[in-house]
């Protein structure tokens, strides 16, 4: 997806070349498996406001702090009797990396806490495994699809589903 100004949006679609890809997407798209059905390779380091912006791209203003320390995610889905999914979080150095795997960590935490969640939801939120390995944050789950179509089915019910 291309998205500027619409002068250099018309270079871009005329340039009659493969597009030039930033060094942190380049980095992302080492880090999943397009031969996969589902797979996404995303740079947030080039999107991050900087002096001077970068050329023709558009400043989405998330700042680099404790909550958004992350410079590009990829991962990749692989469908069979169950669905695995597999993520990596591409961080500045080792330290953001483990400050990332313990915001997750403590995010699956709160939602567990929260009390809301179907034994199916928990079981599945439980099923993440998540490891640090330099300034990568990696994630493995697998979605066991008996589990996922009864909480799609109890997603499924209520005022806005009757009859399901």
């Amino acid at each position: 997806m291309v998205v500027g100004q619409p002068e250099t949006l018309r270079h871009a679609l005329e340039r009659g070349k493969p597009a030039p890809l930033t060094p942190g997407l380049q980095a992302a798209m080492k880090h999943t498996d397009f031969s996969r059905p589902a797979a996404w390779a995303a740079s947030f380091k080039e999107s991050r406001p900087q002096p001077g912006g970068v050329p023709g791209l558009p400043q989405l203003g998330l700042p680099e702090n404790n909550l958004f320390s992350a410079d590009g995610l990829a991962g990749y889905a692989a469908v069979g009797s169950d669905i695995r999914i597999v993520f990596t979080v591409l961080c500045k150095d080792a330290r953001a990396a483990e400050d990332t795997r313990k915001l997750i960590d403590g995010g699956l935490v709160a939602v567990r806490r929260g009390g809301r969640l179907s034994p199916e939801a928990l079981e599945m939120i439980d099923g993440l495994k998540l490891s640090t390995s330099g300034n990568d944050v990696t994630g493995d789950i697998t979605l066991k699809t008996p589990a996922l179509i009864k909480l799609m089915k109890q997603q499924n019910q209520g005022p806005f589903f009757p009859g399901r």
